[in-house]
């Protein structure tokens, strides 16, 4: 009877590990659209934060080629090999860096929030850097997926408290220090 029924995670399972947790992140404020549509920054916050859930993701699989060849399983890392996985990921940690500033100079995330995702870019760059160092000892890559939770982690923090104080930033004229509490200027 259970086998009757759809399985709603099969776009995850087909699709891989990439697709699965970008759209998880984007579907996040999708699902309510009055969220989505209160501030432009939504879909671009939630854009990032799935691409670095997919980074981990990613990473997690690095060092476990042999044994998902061996069960049969074709993950992104068997289909694509070890060192190819791993410029993959370099890249998507560097294009994840220049979406942030395409989303912030299109109004889809705040400056500051930019500015939060740009202040952890060095933890992304060590995960990267470590990556393509070990490509060749995949038994030394299983460290990478750490790295990159790391990088998640501050990412989160700094992305939120850049988009928190993006309005007390000087570029947003509309509101003037004071006039919250009806102070002349």
């Amino acid at each position: 009877l259970a086998d009757s029924f759809p399985d709603p995670f099969r776009v995850t399972i087909t699709g891989g590990v990439p697709s699965g947790s970008v759209w998880t992140g984007a579907a996040a404020a999708v699902v309510s659209p009055l969220v989505a549509l209160s501030h432009p920054g939504v879909l671009g916050a939630s854009f990032l934060i799935g691409s670095t859930t997919t980074s981990i993701l990613f990473a997690s699989h690095l060092h476990q080629e042999q044994g998902d060849k061996a069960a049969g399983k074709m993950s992104p890392v068997v289909r694509l090999g070890v060192v190819k996985a791993v410029a993959v990921l370099r890249k998507g940690l560097l294009a994840h860096q220049l979406a942030a500033l395409v989303l912030a100079a299109t109004g889809l995330l705040p400056i500051m929030g930019a500015v939060g995702v740009l202040t952890v870019s060095p933890l992304a760059l060590m995960a990267g850097k470590f990556a393509g160092a070990n490509a060749g000892t995949p038994e030394k890559l299983f460290k990478t997926k750490y790295l990159a939770v790391r990088w998640h982690v501050a990412h989160l923090l700094f992305l939120a408290l850049g988009i928190w104080l993006d309005p007390w930033m000087p570029w947003c004229w509309n509101r003037v220090a004071g006039a919250a509490v009806g102070m002349r200027y």
